[in-house]
C-alpha cells in the first residue's frame, strides 16, 4: 500500500506520517509539500490513499490534487485547517471521501485513515460542530450584485436554479454562476446564504 501525504507544513506532514505508520506499519509513504509535486506523484502512481490539505500552494485553496486522485479511483482524505460549507462541498464534489478539521482530536483523523475504503462524505465531529455555527455576521449586509440578488431572491422563494433561468431570461449556466459567485463572495454555502437572505441581510 502506498499513501501520499500532502501539506506545505513539515510539522503537519510529520504528524500525519506518524498516524499513518501506526495504522499501516508496512505502508509506503510519500510526502509532498507542493501541489505540483502531489499531482506528479498521483499521475505516476500507483497510490492507494491521499491525505491532503486544501491550501498547499501559496495558501491557494485548490482541489486539483483531489480531482486527479478521484479520476484514478484513489480515495482522498482532506485534512484542512479551514472549515466552511463552501470548502467542504467543493472537496466532496471534487471526489474526496472524508473531510477532517485540523482542530479536531487525533482519533478523528485516525478513524478516517483506518476506514478510508468504506467512507463516503465523512465529516469529523469537530467539523460538524464548526459548520453548525457558520453564519453570516449579524448586521452585516450580504455582498450581492443586482444579478446575483435577483437569482437569490427567487431561490429563497423555492425555485430551483433550472426554474430560475427562464424567469430571468438567462441560461442555466449563467444562473448557476451567479449563485456560486454570491456564495463565494460571502464565504458561505447556498443554504447559509438563503437563511441570511430570509433574515433580511440583503445587500444595500
Amino acid at each position: 500500500m502506498k499513501i501520499l501525504i500532502v501539506d506545505d507544513q513539515v510539522a503537519i506532514t510529520s504528524f500525519v506520517r506518524r498516524l499513518v505508520e501506526a495504522a499501516y506499519p508496512d505502508a509506503e509513504i510519500e510526502v509532498c509539500h507542493t501541489e505540483e509535486e502531489a499531482c506528479e506523484a498521483v499521475e505516476e502512481g500507483p497510490v492507494d490513499l491521499v491525505i491532503s490539505d486544501l491550501a498547499i500552494s501559496r495558501h491557494i485553496k485548490s482541489t486539483e490534487v483531489i480531482k486527479m486522485a478521484a479520476q484514478r479511483g484513489i480515495p482522498v482524505i482532506v485534512y484542512s485547517g479551514f472549515a466552511s460549507q463552501i470548502l467542504v462541498e467543493r472537496a466532496f464534489n471534487s471526489g474526496a471521501c472524508a473531510f477532517v478539521f485540523k482542530s479536531s482530536v487525533d482519533h478523528h483523523l485516525i478513524h478516517a485513515i483506518e476506514h478510508f475504503a468504506s467512507l463516503k462524505h465523512y465529516r469529523c465531529p469537530a467539523l460538524l460542530a464548526c459548520l453548525s455555527k457558520e453564519e453570516v455576521d449579524h448586521g452585516k449586509p450580504l455582498m450581492l450584485s443586482r444579478s446575483e440578488e435577483a437569482v437569490i431572491e427567487l431561490y429563497v422563494k423555492g425555485y430551483s436554479l433550472k426554474e430560475i433561468a427562464p424567469r430571468l431570461n438567462l441560461t442555466y449556466n449563467t444562473v448557476r454562476s451567479y449563485a456560486r459567485n454570491a456564495a463565494d463572495a460571502n464565504g458561505v454555502s447556498m443554504s447559509v446564504l438563503r437563511r441570511a437572505y430570509r433574515k433580511g441581510y440583503s445587500s444595500e
